[in-house]
């Protein structure tokens, strides 16, 4: 097969590990690999297993680097790895010269002054391709002057801006507005859908790393008042330990709280045991403190779960497909959620089949993506 075209995706501020595979930075270009795309995955650390034959993998750093993916504490610190990109990935780019080239997440002052010259040498040599900028952006945090100034900039960069929420596109929108900027959410891996039934275990089931921003406490606390009302009911919460004191100081307040029995700490679970819970929990639960665009979230409609979840990562979108939507850190809020749900099947029911209409499978994503680059 003669591949005509050719995709640079490029993540500047990630670490690619195997989860990612389902995530965005590998389900994208897994899509355009299969649309006949020459496909390569541009990243500093790869820290993957999984290498398909489609796909190249092109790491930036040296092996030395791969600690910082396991070290919360450095892995914010991200200009320090955009400034060590900097000699490697004008120079690759310029050799391959793709079609598209998609840009991961945020972009630095250093990384988007790299594809600023990238941009302007391309352009002088006649060849026009297409740059596409992928936020992920939290929509309801503070942005100064920093950011507002490289937003400006990034729309004289990219042909493209993609947010994933009605609430980021208002957030940029406000500080600019241009017609560049497109809403495209991020999707799940297809599957048989089995929508709640009386099969399901007493379960809800969280999911996300052990963090605080991930609001595991307010989880605990609002299950706490609901399991005094329903005692026959579990907590799950599946996830890598992120924050060990703040892991340390959830499993302290399970046992001063009489829930050691009841609440259950999974760990990091493989896809298998993921899909498992999924299928017999029950209720899905995330009070995020703050968020871009969670996954968790979709992967739990997609399972048929009636979901609560916090307003972070504009959550109130998913109002209108019936997820319970609660403000952020309201205890009272997310118990009066829960007990709804717990207390009426006919009502998860209903919520899991509306779910399904507001929520696109990873190719349904790759489609949006590929219309907007290079058919609008």
């Amino acid at each position: 097969m003669i591949l005509t075209k050719s995709l640079v995706f490029f993540w500047p501020d990630g670490c690619f590990e195997d989860v990612h595979w389902k995530k965005d930075p590998g389900q994208i270009p897994l899509y355009f690999s299969r649309r006949e795309f020459q496909t390569t995955i541009m990243i500093p650390i790869k820290n993957t297993t999984i290498a398909p034959e489609n796909i190249k993998v092109h790491e930036l750093l040296k092996k030395t680097f791969k600690p910082i993916c396991q070290n919360p504490e450095f892995r914010f610190k991200w200009e320090i790895i955009s400034l060590l990109n900097f000699p490697k990935v004008l120079p690759y780019l310029i050799r391959k010269k793709p079609d598209l080239l998609i840009v991961e997440h945020r972009t630095g002052p250093i990384t988007l002054f790299t594809l600023l010259l990238y941009r302007l040498m391309t352009s002088k040599k006649g060849k026009i391709n297409r740059m596409v900028l992928k936020y992920d952006l939290d929509p309801h945090e503070k942005v100064g002057t920093l950011f507002r100034l490289l937003h400006r900039l990034a729309l004289v960069v990219f042909d493209i801006v993609i947010v994933e929420s009605k609430c980021a596109y208002d957030l940029l929108w406000n500080i600019k507005q241009s017609s560049k900027i497109k809403i495209v959410p991020n999707g799940y891996l297809p599957h048989e859908v089995v929508i709640n039934d009386d099969d399901r275990e007493k379960v809800i089931l969280s999911v996300g790393r052990i963090a605080k921003q991930k609001g595991h406490d307010i989880l605990i606390q609002s299950f706490a008042k609901a399991h005094s009302l329903h005692p026959d009911w579990f907590l799950k919460i599946a996830g890598p330990i992120e924050d060990k004191q703040y892991y340390d100081e959830l499993r302290d307040m399970v046992k001063n709280l009489g829930l050691t029995e009841y609440v259950r700490f999974l760990g990091s679970v493989s896809e298998r045991e993921l899909e498992c819970e999924y299928k017999s929990a029950s209720i899905f639960c995330l009070l995020s403190r703050y968020e871009g665009f969670n996954i968790a979230r979709v992967e739990a409609m997609s399972y048929g779960l009636p979901t609560i979840i916090s307003s972070a990562g504009c959550g109130v979108e998913y109002e209108k497909y019936g997820t319970i939507v609660v403000p952020i850190e309201d205890i009272d809020k997310s118990t009066e959620a829960m007990l709804r749900l717990m207390e009426d099947s006919a009502l998860r029911k209903k919520i899991s089949r509306q779910q399904l209409g507001g929520i696109l499978s990873w190719d349904e994503v790759g489609k949006e993506i590929y219309k907007i680059a290079f058919l609008n």
